[in-house]
């Protein structure tokens, strides 16, 4: 009878616990995720219509309405959402859009930097490109690759370091 009573005891204890930390992680969370379900969770994600295209969105949220949110997690010092975190989600849309996800909701037109740092975390909205962009950006970066466009400079010389078409363009040679 006793080992009932625990074990009623323990159980009864895990819910409530599961209870007030779920409600704690929902009020982390913007107000358009609270009650939504975590549909994905660094899932590789790839299509070849309408673009070839691969990507591992952090998290994609299901919410109470049906609507898909991307979430992509950062771990910077300060929480600046760059044009290329845009970029980012906008094409991890794209993915889901074009994808068997599709079947699971609509994608909304936004999604969410996560900012993660020692002072806790933080969320940024930001409104996505459409496709048509995304096609613009792809076709830019093959024009680039075969060499028939010149790469445009980047204004942050640590981004040109890293670029594989440092060698022959002429804003890192200033």
């Amino acid at each position: 009878m006793m080992a009932i009573v625990v074990s009623v005891s323990l159980c009864v204890a895990a819910i409530i616990f599961c209870l007030v930390l779920g409600q704690r992680v929902n009020e982390e969370r913007p107000a358009e995720l609270r009650g939504a379900k975590l549909l994905l969770n660094e899932r590789l994600i790839q299509i070849s219509n309408p673009i070839p295209l691969s990507g591992r969105p952090d998290q994609v949220w299901r919410t109470r309405d049906g609507v898909l949110v991307l979430i992509d997690t950062k771990t910077r010092r300060t929480p600046r959402v760059y044009e290329y975190d845009r970029v980012q989600l906008s094409a991890y849309a794209m993915l889901l859009r074009h994808s068997w996800v599709k079947r699971r909701g609509d994608v909304a037109p936004y999604g969410f930097i996560r900012f993660k740092s020692e002072n806790g975390v933080r969320f940024v909205r930001v409104l996505l490109y459409d496709d048509e962009h995304i096609f613009d950006l792809y076709d830019r970066f093959q024009d680039v690759a075969r060499s028939s466009s010149k790469a445009v400079a980047n204004p942050s010389r640590a981004l040109c370091a890293g670029c594989g078409h440092a060698e022959g363009c002429d804003a890192v040679a200033r």
